[in-house]
């Protein structure tokens, strides 16, 4: 069996257990640990089931007074074991004052009501106990492995679960008064009630199951549910309360850390299932209530009175308190702190080592500058003969930073200026256009200082023209030497994003800017050049001219040959002219007499001569 949970019957107590074996008990009042407790035999036999029970005890005589007291009601923590033995723990001593042993298979549950016997069961037995006797009363078999129990407020119906289904038993005759079966997984929860006409039912929950299932056990007609209730979650503990009217108040815890509220009035058997009145959820901060992300989680809850006690947290760190159900909120968010939390802040506050407050407004004195710096340490001491304070004393000290070290490694200097945050400082150290002398530092930078230069060299790169030129120098040396380290870090991506956006903005400028100078360029060359007086052309004769007349082709034979062409060109367009006169003369002179057939053989008898005479001219 794993981790249990529960209140005790008057909800004053919180017991907690784990699979190994370790009790631990609160006080829901304050949320104190007031009990934990191993037992010896933890490591072969752990704990398996736990119940509460209220018995009478008559203390031990007083020998000195001689007086025996009256009995006295005392709470105690029944513990099943794997074992088959049960132990009565005292929650006032914080010690096991009795155990019984009859099983010899693991105990599987423990039920007990004020004034009662003792009812377990393991395996298929089902064991009465009585208590003041230490001694078994009754025993007897069931049809199987008994999961839960719980007995009737006058010790006369014992519940059992086994599995799915739910018995009620007479405890007088042992015999089996009425079963329930509906669920489909192993039930997990019983719990019962009795309304005021002394009806009797019965809640039952199942591991797996997202429905509660009300029983009436007085009437025998209904096997059927009386009603169910709907829940958001698989739960992990139910418990329920019916008051004088007849009003049922029923609550359920779920295994994501919620509690579900519901409210019903017994009035005959109910045809749809019933959702959640108020869903109850405890969150650390407010923020959490929107996004409802991050929940501490509610592990216990019990009906008390008018209102529910939870428990929430995490063992050992748990918290109680008491919530009032009067509201009509479908959701109650609780804003508390985390038992967690609240645990490391109390341990943080006992620790007697504090850190030291150090002022934001502090000057450094690097090696160089100390040396130039006289301080006079004389006494000086006021008319009155009172000794002056540290702060004139401090004013009168010179701690000026004028001096930039002549060294070549600003590293010292620099880290003191961005621990400091003095722009005194950062601007001197960084407005050095050495570049041998930036190199040296930014190899010099320890690591958790260079995401904080690079914020001011991002800043420093939107200044004026010499202030980027520089900031621009240093960032060149910074992602060159750590680009493996800003490549790691996270936070690298969000500093550089303003850096890209103006690199880029002033790229887009880049193309406009080389026109305008080259048109600034072209004006002004020509504006020097109309200014200057243009030099005169002077042309100068050749000093020899060389003609070789042994050439055939000398330029007066050349000359002669153009001229003659020229001739026979004119003399042949003279004679096409005369061709063409004559021709138009004869056309005329024959008219249409002659026909079309005269006139073709004319056309083509001249076409002749006229060729000849082109044949002619050209020979």
């Amino acid at each position: 069996m794993g981790e249990r949970v529960c209140f005790s019957p008057c909800g004053n107590y919180l017991v907690h257990f784990n699979v190994s074996g370790r009790l631990r008990i609160w006080e829901t009042e304050t949320s104190y640990l007031k009990q934990e407790f191993t037992p010896g035999s933890h490591l072969s036999s752990p704990c398996s089931c736990v119940a509460w029970i209220s018995v009478y005890n008559s203390p031990v005589k007083s020998k000195k007074k001689k007086r025996k007291f009256g009995e006295r009601q005392v709470l105690l923590l029944v513990l099943g074991t794997d074992a088959g033995q049960i132990y009565f723990f005292n929650v006032a001593e914080g010690e096991v004052v009795a155990s019984l042993k009859e099983h010899n298979r693991p105990v599987s549950s423990i039920t007990a009501a004020a004034g009662t016997d003792l009812y377990s069961s393991a395996e298929n037995n089902i064991v009465q106990w009585d208590i003041p006797e230490k001694k078994v009363k009754r025993k007897w078999k069931c049809n199987g492995n008994v999961c839960n129990m719980l007995i009737s407020d006058d010790n006369s119906i014992l519940l059992t679960s086994l599995s799915s289904t739910v018995l009620c038993w007479n405890v007088e005759t042992h015999t089996i008064l009425r079963k329930f079966e509906g669920h489909k997984s192993n039930i997990i929860g019983l719990s019962m009630g009795v309304s005021p006409a002394g009806e009797k039912y019965v809640f039952s929950a199942a591991a797996e199951e997202r429905l509660v299932n009300v029983w009436n056990i007085t009437n025998t007609n209904l096997n059927k549910p009386v009603a169910m209730f709907t829940l958001p979650d698989v739960p992990s503990g139910i418990s329920s309360n019916i008051s004088s009217n007849g009003l049922v108040t029923f609550v359920a815890v779920c295994k994501r850390g919620s509690l579900s509220v519901y409210s019903l009035q017994l009035n005959g058997q109910c045809s749809k299932p019933l959702k959640p009145k108020t869903t109850v959820l405890v969150t650390p901060d407010e923020s959490s209530t929107k996004k409802k992300t991050e929940v501490v989680p509610i592990i216990a809850g019990k009906v008390v009175g008018k209102g529910v006690k939870i428990a929430f947290g995490s063992s050992p760190f748990i918290s109680c308190e008491t919530i009032d159900l009067n509201t009509n909120d479908s959701e109650l968010y609780l804003i508390r702190q985390d038992p967690r939390r609240s645990t490391k802040k109390k341990e943080e506050s006992i620790k007697k080592v504090k850190s030291v407050e150090t002022s934001s407004h502090v000057d450094y004195l690097s090696s160089a500058s100390a040396n130039s710096v006289s301080l006079k340490r004389d006494r000086l001491v006021l008319e009155n003969e009172e000794k002056v304070t540290m702060e004139s004393l401090l004013e009168k000290m010179n701690l000026s930073t004028k001096n930039i070290p002549s060294g070549d490694n600003l590293a010292h200097l620099l880290v003191q200026g961005l621990n400091s945050q003095d722009r005194d400082i950062l601007r001197k150290v960084l407005l050095t256009p050495n570049e041998n002398k930036i190199r040296s530092t930014v190899e010099s930078l320890p690591a958790q200082a260079v995401l904080p230069l690079l914020k001011i060299l991002v800043n420093l790169i939107q200044g004026r023209t010499f202030t980027s030129q520089v900031a621009a120098m240093w960032l060149q040396a910074v992602l060159r030497i750590h680009v493996s380290q800003l490549l790691a870090d996270e936070n690298c991506s969000s500093v550089i994003a303003p850096l890209m956006g103006l690199v880029e903005s002033r790229l887009s400028c880049l193309g406009p800017l080389y026109q305008l100078k080259g048109r600034l360029n072209l004006l002004l060359d020509q504006a020097t050049s109309s200014s200057v007086p243009r030099k005169p052309v002077i042309e100068f004769e050749p000093l020899l001219v060389y003609q070789d007349n042994d050439s055939p082709l000398n330029s007066n034979c050349l000359l002669e040959e153009e001229d003659d062409d020229d001739k026979e060109n004119d003399e042949d367009d003279d004679r096409w002219t005369d061709l063409l006169n004559e021709d138009m003369s004869v056309e005329s002179i024959n008219g249409d007499d002659d026909g079309d057939e005269d006139s073709s053989h004319e056309s083509e008898d001249s076409n002749e001569n006229n060729d000849d005479e082109m044949e002619e001219s050209s020979s």
